[in-house]
């Protein structure tokens, strides 16, 4: 009995190391996959974005009233 009980243990152990390194290869996976796409989106313009159907990312916007330059080269 004590034979048969540690073979079973013995198969489960390895069972739950394949199964454990499968979920560790299956996110190393994913994740480099998330880094790809995110490298990929970095190099796209605005109006690529637009034509996959992606939303333009957030970024900063610096907006300047007309006549702006005009008064600061005025100042000079």
């Amino acid at each position: 009995m004590t034979d048969t009980h540690s073979l079973l243990t013995r198969r489960t152990l390895q069972t739950g190391l394949f199964e454990s390194t499968l979920a560790i290869i299956v996110a190393v996976k994913a994740r480099w996959q998330a880094a790809a796409t995110r490298r990929t989106l970095a190099e796209l313009t605005r109006d690529q974005m637009d034509d996959i159907g992606y939303p333009p990312p957030n970024r900063p916007t610096l907006e300047i009233k007309a006549g702006t330059m005009t008064n600061l080269m005025s100042m000079r």
